[in-house]
């Protein structure tokens, strides 16, 4: 009788793209962090909302509003896995109100806002 060990590859990576985020006026961008299993010879790719490549690795700061795609790869059993953050836009921006009209001229020299 023979014995045959089997071994293989570790699986389905894990991904983990963080929460979904908002730029706003004090943020203008962000960083988003990825997580996955603890593997660790994952692979890290960052797509835009169309699919297309924008960047690589476990951090990527972006700057416009949008979804973003991480794809983790396990290399030794070429699983993917893929997560969506979508960083939003909070486009409440404060009231500027310097006061009614004032009106300069020969007899008034200045004004206070």
């Amino acid at each position: 009788m023979a014995n045959v060990t089997v071994t293989g590859a570790t699986g389905q990576p894990l991904a983990d793209a963080g929460p979904d985020t908002l730029l706003n006026c004090l943020n203008p961008s962000v960083t988003l962090l990825a997580g996955s299993s603890p593997g660790g010879n994952e692979t890290y790719d960052w797509l835009d909302g169309a699919g297309q490549p924008i960047g690589t690795g476990t951090s990527l700061t972006v700057q416009s509003p949008g979804n973003y795609i991480l794809l983790v790869t396990d290399p030794a059993s070429g699983c993917t896995a893929q997560d969506t953050v979508v960083v939003g836009q909070d486009a409440s921006f404060p009231t500027a109100d310097a006061g009614p009209d004032q009106t300069l001229d020969c007899t008034v020299a200045s004004v206070q806002l």
